[in-house]
């Protein structure tokens, strides 16, 4: 949440940049690999939150995408 939070702040503030949402991401996978890995250690984790977490991952993952092409391939065209 550390490397979350502050991008997420970033992004719901409407001036991230890529790296933002690249590191939002990051933590994102991160946070769903600790979960998955330590799902036997607690009743308390909420299945929910894997789909919640899933679904914010690939919303950022289609704005990194056409940052991508904005920045990358439209020029080249």
């Amino acid at each position: 949440l550390e490397q979350f939070l502050p991008n997420m702040a970033v992004i719901a503030d409407g001036v991230a940049e890529a790296e933002h949402i690249h590191q939002a991401r990051v933590s994102l996978r991160r946070l769903r690999s600790a979960l998955k890995h330590f799902s036997g250690w607690s009743g308390e984790l909420n299945p929910v939150w894997e789909e919640q977490i899933a679904e914010l991952f690939r919303k950022l993952g289609d704005t990194r995408d056409e940052d991508a092409i904005r920045t990358e391939v439209l020029p080249i065209i």
